[in-house]
């Protein structure tokens, strides 16, 4: 049984630009096991299906990708812990992929980006002061 199934986009960067395609994916938490089937509108054409387990799970700050909703995924069982950076298709669907697979929030900025400072006063058009 899966604790989480859906569809999701996997950004596959192709030479110079990227592109999102989309897969059925499968989370099994009691052994961590997470596969991907790419999604074909063609009925009956046989997909392959890259099965891998999950070492973690982190959101990705929305201001470090240029989509929203979206999580990486590190594989445990793959040389160098190869890293997957999924998009769900909305917030809540987001949420639900995070908690089925202990999803972390990211422990930094990524660098060249700045922090929000909290506590920050804004006039009435919500610019700084």
């Amino acid at each position: 049984m899966y604790t989480r199934q859906g569809y999701l986009l996997l950004m596959e960067k192709k030479h110079i630009s990227t592109i999102w395609s989309k897969h059925y994916c499968q989370y099994q938490k009691e052994n961590r096991k997470f596969t991907m089937i790419p999604y074909s509108q063609t009925v009956g054409k046989i997909t392959t299906t890259d099965t891998f387990i999950l070492k973690e799970c982190i959101r990705r700050i929305h201001e470090s990708i240029d989509k929203r909703f979206c999580f990486d995924l590190t594989t445990a069982d793959r040389p160098n812990a190869t890293t997957y950076t999924f998009q769900a298709l909305s917030e809540d669907d987001c949420k639900h992929w995070l908690n089925a697979m202990d999803g972390k929030e990211p422990s930094s900025t990524p660098p060249g980006r700045v922090t929000r400072q909290e506590g920050c006063l804004l006039d009435e058009n919500g610019l700084p002061l």
